[in-house]
């Protein structure tokens, strides 16, 4: 039976699971790397859709504001031609 075995040796057990990840090694980090590139990427997307929303609601504005300037100076025109 159990009489005179030794108990089982945690290191070499624990060597033992150290070792079989040993093929991991680097592997893990770079799926890590990985992952947070594509994160980053995807931060940058998001950055830029913000900026050319932002930009497009300043160009409809300066746009507006170019329309009716114009529409001012051509009723301004339709007035003095009429004065005359």
């Amino acid at each position: 039976g159990l009489i005179g075995r030794r108990a089982p040796d945690a290191k070499r057990i624990f060597e033992a699971k150290d070792a079989d990840r040993d093929h991991f090694e680097g592997k893990e980090q770079r799926a890590i790397g990985g992952a947070e590139g594509v994160h980053r990427f995807q931060r940058y997307r998001q950055k830029v859709q913000q900026n050319h929303r932002r930009q497009k609601s300043v160009t409809d504005l300066a746009g507006a504001v170019a329309a009716a300037r114009s529409r001012q100076n051509l009723q301004d025109s339709l007035l003095r031609y009429h004065q005359k």
